[in-house]
Parts: C-alpha cells; structure tokens; sequence
C-alpha cells in the first residue's frame, strides 16, 4: 500500500499534512508512533466508569492527533463525541447518544489503526 492510498482510508489530505509535519520521511516516523490502542482503551474505559473529565481528556487528546495526522475520518467521530459530551455535562455523566457515538468513533479508531499498520508493513 502506499501512503497516498493510506490517507484515502484514513479520510486525510496527505500534502497538508506533509506541509504540516515538514517531510514525508517525518510522517512515516510519527505514523509508526500513532499504531496504538492505548487511547481508544482509556477513553471506553473512562466512558464505561462514567468518568468525564477523563473521558473528555482523552477525546480531545486522540482529536488532536487526528488533526495534527490528518485522520479525518476519526477526527470527524471524536468531535462528534465530544460535541455529545459537552452535551451531557449538565447531566453530569455519560449519556446513552455519547455511548453510541463511541460505537463509531471504536470502528473509525481501528479502521484507522489497521490502514495505518497495512501501509507500514509495506515500507
């Protein structure tokens, strides 16, 4: 696979994000750092424990990876969550609308971590 194919599945414009980051070389190195599912497995778990504090940290925290990459399409399902999170506040817990937008930002998380490691097997 090449990167350009990569960024397809991942929903990204990878010129902006090579402008951005100053070199393809920089991209595949912070690439190989991003295939982790550490932070999918903190935001369930802060979900799944009704933490928001913690769950909002970690959104914003995996948002700003997808922007500073370009993985739009994840990007566009955190935000999501947090636009849900910011919703449930007053509430003060996590509501059953951010619990099925994390359904999707799960299946755009993986999706985006194994289109990430198919193309960095190629290399």
């Amino acid at each position: 696979m090449k990167i350009e194919q990569c960024y397809e599945k991942l929903g990204g414009n990878l010129p902006d994000v090579v402008y951005r980051i100053g070199s393809l070389d920089r991209v595949n190195k912070f690439l190989a750092k991003c295939v982790d599912v550490s932070a999918l497995e903190e935001l369930c778990s802060a979900m799944q424990a009704d933490d928001l504090h913690e769950s909002f940290r970690v959104a914003y925290m995996i948002k700003d990876l997808c922007r500073n990459m370009g993985f739009g399409t994840l990007q566009e399902s955190v935000s999501q969550l947090i636009d849900d999170l910011h919703l449930e506040k007053e509430q003060a817990h996590v509501c059953d609308q951010a619990q099925k937008t994390l359904e999707l930002v799960k299946k755009d998380y993986l999706d985006a971590m194994q289109a990430i490691k198919d193309y960095l097997e190629t290399l």
